[in-house]
């Protein structure tokens, strides 16, 4: 089945957030009575924990196992992290809106320094490359007011009409729904790229064409998971090309 649209994700595959969403969820969770404080440990341990992050009530997870059970997310499986999800599952609401408004007030009151608390992924370069050859959408779990301004930032041209985001959805499968509604097309016509080995097996068994890249926020478990599922994985150089044999 030929492809008609590839959907890339944004954090993780374009945009590396990991420094951001640290210090949101800091400020998120600090705010409802935490006690985290800012240290080089904590922020190696959060990066471990992105790994297992489909939306922003998983910091929440992440927050409490830390500081109730001194987690080590290292160590950490996918069956593990969704028993924490059940067992720290009251006050992620709670969390999940302080999150978001800690994101629009720092954006608000120093857009440059939030900015630089993004990164980009080198590998961006060659997804503007396949945008400005293929019909190609962001899917993000990410709101869509700073995920646009990002892309801009990042030379990006993506207007609205060309995005998933939160507002459309809190998972991959739901955006996945809507790119078929919204262009008639069949699962098997959408490429996704993903960093995020739960996201690619959803949208994989949905019949969706996931691929999922190296770099991001995947451990080698997980990528080693999805190899022997079938999801191909993009290695970190000459990306153009190896989407390309994948269309």
């Amino acid at each position: 089945m030929k492809i008609k649209i590839i959907a890339l994700d944004f954090d993780g595959v374009i945009n590396d957030s990991v420094y951001e969403c640290y210090l949101l969820t800091l400020e998120a969770f600090n705010k409802m009575g935490g006690k985290l404080e800012k240290s080089k440990e904590l922020e190696k341990n959060f990066r471990k924990a992105r790994a297992f992050v489909i939306s922003a009530y998983d910091y929440h997870f992440i927050s409490m196992a830390i500081q109730h059970e001194r987690k080590d997310f290292g160590k950490v499986t996918v069956k593990e992290f969704d028993k924490l999800r059940e067992k720290y599952n009251k006050g992620k609401e709670e969390f999940f809106n302080n999150f978001y408004k800690a994101r629009k007030d720092w954006r608000e009151r120093n857009m440059k320094k939030w900015v630089m608390a993004n990164k980009t992924f080198p590998q961006a370069s060659d997804f503007k490359r396949i945008s400005r050859k293929y019909k190609t959408l962001i899917a993000t779990t990410r709101d869509k007011e700073s995920a646009l301004l990002l892309l801009k930032e990042k030379g990006f041209d993506y207007k609205e009409s060309g995005m998933l985001s939160r507002e459309d959805g809190t998972s991959k499968t739901e955006h996945m729904k809507k790119i078929m509604g919204r262009f008639s097309v069949k699962p098997g016509e959408i490429l996704f790229i993903e960093d995020m080995f739960e996201s690619a097996k959803k949208t994989n068994a949905m019949g969706v064409k996931a691929v999922l890249v190296s770099w991001g926020y995947s451990n080698q478990a997980q990528r080693d998971k999805a190899k022997k599922m079938g999801i191909p994985i993009i290695k970190n150089d000459k990306v153009f090309e190896q989407i390309e044999g994948l269309l």
